[in-house]
């Protein structure tokens, strides 16, 4: 059991009041990026065993659709916790998201139909269209990115960050705009918003910590395990829970990608939980080791957009000229090799680059505004000065450093 003082000191360490937001530490910062990396590379795993690569070998590769659901907390977590631990205007939100974004999104898009076509794969301009507007698992919308099946997830993550954008930056009398574009959105998308949301509410409640180390280490422990009984045991309970849902509900079946929602909830909260724990006994002193092997973590973690936008073209090309019918380990090694590298390359032309795209989005979308008389931009500066002034008052607002952290997105 840990000591109550240590505790004490860590939190008081590191939270910081503004905005109720606790502080990301390095050593939780660098186990963020770690999770990413293995979601990252279970997705990839998971397909290339889908696509006759034969990844069978490698356990990881069961969980390539838990690895989404993970991929959904942790970018709820660290943008709720950028936008509020950095003070973030409305026009900053923005830009942050569409630098991180749109320079991975827009190639991987016209990669996937290059590559589609290359290869005599239908598709048509819609398809293209509706994956650079983030519409296609709006509604009855029947366009899908070619080639590139993981797409649906940024789709419904686009509409996360628009609608979290919406609700915290929108002053009262607009929020109905936030009504409409959650209409707009449909309700396969919204239906697995509140795991999304569960990465927020992290961010938004420092209290959320286990005072005992002992406590912290069996959440932690027991979040992890949830989830691998899922991924291992729960395809058959997912399946029946489907089936159910499907003979009682009218239209069940349109949902497409979020029929797993039960199961999808319980992997979440699991998420949630085993976050919880990390983090408390990381606050506790227990995360020192992983700092001794940030480089190739933080590293790895760089390219995970890429890895998850990119991969899926390539495991179908190489799955369906060179499939690897024998079963050779060594064969399987090579094409994770060459995809993998392929990714880390994409990630090097595009999401690499993403504070230069930052930067320009700044000065074509901000600058030219700077003195915009808008009552809406008004109004947001007025509420962000008025939140600050109220911190200062309460005492609130205490200047400490921060590891830097990148966003998350899946």
């Amino acid at each position: 059991m840990g000591d109550p003082s240590v505790d004490r000191v860590g939190r008081r360490r590191a939270v910081d009041a503004i905005g109720g937001v606790l502080k990301i530490s390095r050593p939780f910062s660098i186990y963020l990026d770690l999770l990413r990396v293995l979601a990252a590379l279970a997705v990839l795993l998971g397909h290339m065993e889908q696509d006759g690569l034969y990844m069978a070998w490698i356990p990881l590769h069961h969980f390539n659709h838990e690895a989404v659901i993970v991929f959904f907390v942790l970018s709820g977590y660290v943008i709720a916790h950028s936008t509020f631990d950095r003070k973030k205007t409305c026009s900053a939100y923005a830009v942050a998201r569409l630098a991180r974004v749109y320079p991975v999104a827009a190639p991987a898009i016209l990669f996937s139909a290059i590559v589609a076509a290359g290869f005599g794969q239908s598709f048509n301009a819609w398809d293209v269209v509706s994956s650079f507007l983030f519409l296609n698992e709006s509604w009855l919308n029947p366009a899908s990115l070619p080639m590139n099946g993981p797409y649906w997830s940024l789709c419904y993550e686009a509409w996360y960050y628009l609608l979290f954008g919406l609700a915290v930056f929108l002053p009262r009398r607009l929020q109905w705009i936030c009504v409409v574009a959650a209409a707009l959105a449909g309700p396969a998308i919204l239906l697995l918003m509140p795991i999304w949301l569960l990465g927020v509410l992290l961010a938004r409640k420092p209290s959320l910590l286990f005072k005992s180390q002992l406590f912290a280490f069996c959440a932690a422990v027991l979040g992890l395990l949830v989830i691998v009984a899922i991924g291992q045991m729960g395809s058959g309970i997912d399946v029946s829970l489907r089936l159910t849902l499907k003979e009682h509900i009218p239209g069940y079946w349109r949902l497409i990608y979020s029929q797993r929602f039960v199961t999808d909830y319980v992997i979440g909260l699991a998420v949630a939980l085993h976050l919880t724990g990390m983090r408390s006994m990381m606050l506790g002193g227990l995360g020192d080791p992983i700092v001794s092997i940030a480089k190739p973590i933080r590293y790895m973690a760089s390219g995970t957009f890429s890895i998850y936008l990119f991969h899926k073209p390539m495991t179908e090309i190489i799955g369906g000229v060179w499939p690897n019918d024998g079963g050779s380990i060594s064969a399987s090694l090579v094409a994770f090799t060459c995809i993998l590298s392929m990714c880390m390359l994409a990630a090097h032309l595009t999401e690499h680059r993403a504070a230069a795209w930052r930067s320009l989005l700044a000065s074509s979308l901000i600058r030219p505004w700077g003195h915009s008389s808008s009552p809406w931009r008004s109004q947001l500066r007025h509420s962000h000065s008025h939140s600050r002034d109220r911190a200062a008052a309460t005492g609130r607002c205490r200047s400490t450093s921060r590891p830097s952290t990148r966003d998350l997105a899946a």
